[in-house]
């Protein structure tokens, strides 16, 4: 049986892979840096993060979030394609962490109920 797509998936997809297209776009300096990226980033994680994450996936949800919180400037090491990966880690962190912090609040949430 197919799974349907609905509208939180959907806006994940969109969210994560414009996530990857700005960073490469502002890597090579098409985009430029503009005050309302991060921003925008922000909301969309927040909603992504309201309406896209199940019970069952919150903790999942909250690892990945730490993993590529922390690993975007990790990458910038690698010689000639590290300043690459850390302009499209960063903005899928922009748009990941708050996702974990929506989570990390629903999980207290419902440990406090």
């Amino acid at each position: 049986m197919k799974k349907k797509m609905g509208l939180s998936t959907i806006l994940f997809l969109v969210g994560f892979f414009g996530a990857i297209l700005i960073g490469a776009l502002q890597y090579f300096d098409v985009l430029g840096e503009k005050a309302w990226i991060p921003i925008f980033l922000i909301v969309a994680g927040i909603v992504i993060g309201v309406m896209n994450v199940k019970i069952k996936e919150r903790v999942p949800v909250a690892l990945a979030t730490l993993l590529l919180g922390a690993s975007a400037g990790v990458l910038s090491q690698i010689p000639s394609v590290g300043a690459f990966f850390e302009a499209i880690l960063t903005k899928i962190a922009f748009l990941s962490v708050p996702i974990g912090i929506v989570v990390a609040f629903m999980i207290l949430y419902e440990r406090l109920k």
